[in-house]
């Protein structure tokens, strides 16, 4: 048995990693980058979402079902990511996803800052 990769916990072997592993080999892509990738979606659909309805909820013609119908749209898509990142691999993998969705968030304040409220009585 060869030395053994940095990401692999101390004293596992083969078999329970190929086990827990669904059958193959993980890599750090699928530790690091497609949870990167998947976080970065569904922070994009989630924060740009948010901001989109933010700048339209006053001229919607019924604001609280408008916020109440993006809200629950929000959520439903990014419970459905965790938990699809969650079920395909292990918790370095959700702890990468959530990292970088919460990331996007910070960078859609910086590029585009916080949405301006368009008012139905203002030109």
């Amino acid at each position: 048995m060869g030395k053994r990769p940095a990401w692999r916990v101390k004293g596992e072997t083969d078999e329970k990693f190929i086990k827990y592993s669904g059958g193959h080999h993980v890599t750090a892509v699928d530790y690091i980058f497609l949870p990167a990738v998947a976080g970065i979606g569904l922070g994009t659909i989630y924060f740009g979402g948010l901001w989109w309805t933010l700048g339209r909820i006053m001229t919607a013609r019924n604001p609280a079902l408008f916020t109440l119908g993006s809200y629950l749209g929000r959520l439903s898509a990014a419970f459905l990511g965790f938990y699809l990142v969650a079920r395909a691999g292990q918790w370095q993998g959700l702890l990468v996803c959530l990292t970088s969705f919460i990331l996007v968030r910070t960078v859609m304040i910086r590029y585009w800052g916080k949405p301006q409220l368009i008012r139905k009585d203002e030109p």
